[in-house]
């Protein structure tokens, strides 16, 4: 038995998990593997094969092995579900060059009575040099925008995005592009366009090449900033087309340029933009598809998703070795940032080096590192990182918060660091696409289709052509929310160091989630919430839940194929699938013990349920598709405790984010919502216009929360001085140039 399942076998008492199975997944020839917990009330001894079908993608088909489960009768104590396995828009033109930084400091943690202080290890790394050990996946080097490159780089200081922006302060600060202006342009669909003023002679990065042994790449162009987010938000240019040649039809203009194949993870985001546009040298022209008022901080800026730019030269090399445009950016980056690339190997160990030495500085002083090299390893097991840390072969590790207290209890041995947004974990009810027509076009989105999410009754997806079925299936969906206590995940899986949610994308510790707008319903101390002090809040009710299930709202004419038929819920019953999403290691990590806890929770409620965790490259056509009816337990774009209330909020949940990545349901409130937050300047019209929204999600159930998680990082105090983090929207680390060690280490 797991040390986990030990530990918390009391405080989620009412979960038990069978055995977890691998079986092969065949997709295209090649074999994944899948890993399925079945959920039951007692394991029984005897084993047997059992074809049992989970819907993935469209095109996917798998085949799992699992455990035949016998209903018990007998009373038993059952045991934990585990499984190893805003922007302020500003009409002036921003001139300051200044970064400023305001750290987010993490919360004091507590200790458990009983836990022992690890002493200091004596580090194993050498002078000069920290080493990270990250749950990964690290992949392999690539520096290819629409092949899911440069979405990251600007994390971990290998890249740069045009803007800076601090999420306390709603300031936008200059990084590549140094000012910028929003224009009208009457062929834009929003009639709007922003202008980007680029900063003239960044170098990119020395990387050499076969015919380019010097590795110079030139310096920072419009083209350069153009052409990455063209790439980044479309794909593959067309062969022998001029990319900066422009007519007035936007629209055309793309389509006769790129093949759109982009897998960039804003791709969806970046739907918004028409295609970026070079006026001159140092000009880049933004119209937009659809205005939001945080292009600059979510899109284009540092703590947001945005983008790193790449350069264009690098992006055209070929030779007998990379014969086309992007193959030597596949495995190359080359890049801006204060960090390049001296070694990467794959899913083990990425080696980053400063580019400056001496006396040399970056044309942003601040962003000179203070580290000469920083190691990453990869590490998925928390129990590996762990026994690194606590060994010295590593000076930092990201560490889930229940393994926190050993480190940290002495005050002072390890340190401790956040960039600040926890990360919400919530249900996103996939399949329940209630858009008819696409937002911009106006094209049937044929999401009555044969094969598509409504070729089944599912019991959480309503169909939008029957009101009977709409309510049915927020029924179900409430019914679902309300079966989990939230309060003992936390205090199980977190040790009471993460925050129960409720709705995702905001927190329930902000004053306008309050009931009076200052008494908190969450104790942290006692780790308990008074949902009664909430305006929004799923109130742990297993009974409330199974009489919503077998009330006279839900007919129950579901698809109930592979429940049990007996039971509390009856013939009501339903068998579902939860996945666990890619946040904080996917399956093997914090993430895939919530989605079990989930699992042992709905099997109480009396559902036959499995938790699904398996590659996230293999889900995310799904959601990118809209083919996905599964429930998925993820943060889903904006599932950060450090978002601003005012932001807009949903656009992944609606037709605009066509062709990429998606939440799995599609709503015409949200829609409506949304393009109104996106283009409301004034930030508190802008919250009452989220407030509106979270009611609408919290009515409707699609994305009930479950905890927010801290991204805590631990470091050895002997070996790094400090690592000063401001407030992140989405990355779990950044600003890697403030890394610290300690003098001659």
């Amino acid at each position: 038995m797991n040390i986990l399942r030990k530990r918390y076998v009391r405080p989620l008492a009412g979960l038990m998990l069978g055995s977890a199975v691998v079986a092969s997944l065949a997709c295209g020839g090649g074999e994944k593997i899948v890993e399925v917990t079945r959920v039951v009330e007692k394991q029984v001894a005897q084993t047997v094969v059992v074809e049992k079908p989970v819907t993935v993608e469209k095109v996917v088909q798998q085949t799992v092995q699992v455990e035949k489960v016998v209903q018990q009768t007998v009373v038993v104590e059952k045991s934990v579900a585990q499984t190893v396995v805003v922007e302020k828009q500003v009409e002036k033109v921003v001139q300051q060059t200044v970064v400023v930084v305001q750290t987010a400091t993490p919360s004091p943690i507590p200790v458990p009575k009983g836990i022992e202080q690890v002493p200091a290890p004596a580090s194993k790394s050498a002078v000069g040099t920290a080493v990270f050990a990250v749950p990964g996946p690290l992949n392999d080097e690539n520096g290819l925008c629409r092949a899911q490159a440069c979405e990251g780089t600007h994390y971990n200081g290998i890249g740069e995005a045009p803007f800076f922006y601090d999420v306390r302060t709603l300031k936008d600060s200059p990084w590549i592009a140094t000012s910028w202006e929003l224009v009208p342009d009457a062929n834009a669909v929003a009639g709007t366009a922003v202008v980007l003023k680029i900063r003239k002679g960044i170098p990119f990065q020395k990387v050499p090449a076969p015919n380019n042994a010097s590795g110079d790449w030139g310096t920072v162009s419009a083209k350069d900033v153009a052409f990455s987010i063209n790439d980044s938000n479309f794909g593959t240019p067309k062969t022998g087309v001029d990319l900066f040649k422009y007519s007035t039809d936007y629209k055309k203009d793309v389509s006769d340029k790129y093949t759109l194949d982009s897998i960039h993870g804003q791709a969806g985001d970046f739907d918004v933009f028409h295609e970026a546009q070079v006026i001159d040298d140092q000009t880049v022209k933004i119209p937009f598809i659809s205005f939001t008022s945080i292009w600059l901080a979510d899109l284009l800026g540092q703590p947001g998703q945005a983008l790193s730019i790449m350069s264009m030269k690098a992006h055209d090399y070929t030779d007998s070795t990379f014969k086309k445009p992007g193959d030597f950016v596949r495995t190359k980056i080359v890049e801006t940032g204060p960090y390049m690339v001296e070694s990467w190997t794959r899913d083990d160990k990425l080696t980053m080096k400063s580019r400056y030495s001496g006396t040399e500085k970056h044309y942003i002083p601040e962003l000179t590192p203070k580290t000469a090299r920083v190691v990453m390893v990869q590490a998925p097991d928390p129990t590996s990182r762990v026994a690194l840390l606590r060994s010295g072969d590593v000076d930092l590790a990201m560490i889930q918060p229940k393994d926190v207290p050993q480190f940290t209890k002495d005050g002072k041995t390890f340190g401790a660091t956040s960039s600040g947004g926890d990360i919400q974990l919530g249900i996103f009810f996939s399949g329940n696409l209630w858009e008819t027509k696409h937002a911009i076009t106006g094209d049937d989105l044929k999401v009555f289709a044969s094969g598509g999410v409504y070729q089944r009754d599912w019991p959480w997806i309503g169909d939008p052509r029957k009101d009977d079925d709409m309510e049915e299936a927020r029924q179900v969906r409430w019914a679902l929310a309300e079966s989990i206590n939230r309060d003992e995940v936390n205090r199980a899986l977190l040790g009471c160091l993460g925050t129960p949610v409720h709705v995702e994308y905001v927190s329930i510790k902000h004053e306008r989630y309050l009931k009076d707008g200052k008494t908190q319903g969450y104790d942290s101390a006692k780790c308990t919430t008074d949902t009664s002090k909430l305006k929004w809040g799923y109130k742990f009710d297993v009974a409330g839940a199974r009489a919503r299930i077998n009330g006279d709202k839900v007919q129950g004419n579901y698809d109930t194929s592979g429940a049990p038929g007996t039971g509390p819920l009856g013939k009501r019953a339903f068998e579902v699938s939860v996945y666990a999403g890619p946040e904080l290691g996917g399956g093997a990590s914090v993430t895939g013990e919530v989605v079990d806890a989930i699992a042992g929770y709905w099997t109480d409620l009396g559902l036959r349920v499995f938790s699904l965790k398996f590659a996230y490259q293999t889900f995310r056509p799904s959601v990118v598709n809209r083919t996905n009816t599964i429930p998925f337990v993820t943060s889903c774009d904006k599932g950060r405790e450090s978002n601003p209330w005012f932001f807009p909020k949903g656009l992944v949940q609606t037709s605009l984010s066509r062709g990429g990545f998606s939440c799995g349901f599609e709503t015409p409130e949200i829609l409506r919502l949304y393009q109104a937050a996106a283009v409301e300047k004034d930030p508190a019209k802008g919250a009452q216009l989220v407030d509106e929204y979270i009611q609408y999600m919290y009515d409707q159930a699609l994305m009930p929360g479950v905890v927010a998680v801290p991204d805590l990082i631990l470091f050895n105090s002997t070996k790094v001085k400090s690592w000063q983090m401001p407030p992140s929207m989405t990355g779990s680390f950044h600003y890697t140039w403030l890394l610290e060690l300690q003098p001659g280490k």
